[in-house]
């Protein structure tokens, strides 16, 4: 799609409000210290944090909130960064859109406990010429003493239809072995996660929610379940919304595993196959999901999230993922300290 040159940041809080429908407009990116601003046209789409929420006493970790569906509506839950009236403040690690796991080399990246691991931005990755519609960031994956344990790159392309009906962003994380052997552990907390606001959850106080996956399974079924993708709707701001997450076809184990939860949290993961499906660990307490990447090696996993108007309907899901499966992963550029 077209590109602007970056918009001058103003400010990073954007409004929740909903928005007309407008034609397709460039998706501009707009990077001030270690926030980034994303627009459409001058519509606001999303940011970039990595920041430890106010009030809170855990760890920073990179994160894409706020994110703003179709007309501008907010899709993600606003607690911990800016709580709203009446929605769930319950796993404080749950930061709208984020990518983290459990247990990798023994550390626990997922609970974000004060004192604890934490992953930390490190710079934004710039080519030449104005900002994309693609944020590129670089990362350490940092112990409770300080210690890197690896090593990440992140791209997030966002991108939207002409009649703003669709939104979406397409996560790439390439996780380097930098330091030495990486195992991730089998577990069920992890990886790619999104914390939809409460009214597209199946339970709780306003939840208007369904849940389907690319199986044709629905509600809780979906839990613990390989599938291509899986699919929240209900009623936002009275308008029928919708989110999907996408599992691309070269990431390991695909399709993977879903921690899909009727609370309100989706995640994608390929390491929880003990957890998932009741399996045995080994004589060291290994589990079948474990995953070693050699030293020097990396991890490739690619994601694509939809926020869409109207019901979760599974031809014009597939057609989306036969539309992201047909990708291939964008080289790496420059980096930029900012």
């Amino acid at each position: 799609m077209p590109v602007r040159a970056a918009l001058a940041v103003v400010g990073l809080a954007l409004p929740l409000v909903a928005q007309e429908a407008t034609p397709a407009r460039a998706v501009t990116i707009a990077i001030e210290g270690a926030r980034a601003e994303i627009r459409l046209g001058e519509l606001p789409f999303a940011g970039f944090r990595a920041d430890v929420p106010e009030g809170l006493t855990s760890v920073g970790t990179p994160v894409v909130y706020p994110l703003l569906g179709p007309g501008g509506i907010a899709m993600t839950r606003g607690y911990p960064f800016e709580p709203r009236d009446g929605e769930p403040r319950d796993h404080p690690h749950q930061r709208s859109f984020w990518f983290a796991h459990g247990g990798v080399n023994g550390v626990d990246f997922w609970e974000l406990r004060e004192g604890g691991a934490s992953i930390r931005h490190v710079a934004f990755v710039t080519g030449d010429g104005p900002a994309t519609d693609t944020l590129r960031t670089r990362n350490h994956w940092l112990d409770a003493s300080g210690a890197v344990v690896c090593r990440d790159e992140r791209s997030l392309r966002f991108f939207a239809d002409d009649g703003d009906t669709l939104r979406g962003v397409d996560s790439t994380v390439t996780i380097h072995a930098s330091e030495g052997e990486l195992r991730f552990s089998d577990t069920k907390e992890g990886t790619l996660g999104f914390r939809m606001r409460r009214e597209l959850a199946l339970s709780g106080k306003g939840a208007t929610g369904r849940l389907i996956d690319s199986e044709g399974r629905s509600g809780k079924a979906v839990w613990g379940k390989r599938a291509r993708w899986i699919a929240y709707s209900g009623e936002l701001d009275g308008t029928p919304m919708g989110v999907a997450i996408l599992d691309h076809p070269g990431n390991l184990r695909h399709p993977t595993w879903w921690h899909a939860r009727d609370y309100g949290l989706a995640a994608a993961n390929p390491f929880g196959q003990h957890d998932f499906e009741a399996l045995p660990l080994d004589e060291h307490g290994h589990g079948p999901g474990d995953h070693v990447v050699a030293k020097g090696g990396t991890l490739v996993l690619r994601h694509r999230l939809l926020m869409f108007r109207g019901a979760a309907e599974p031809e014009r899901i597939d057609a989306q993922w036969r539309d992201f499966a047909a990708t291939t992963t964008d080289q790496p550029q420059a980096e930029t300290k900012r």
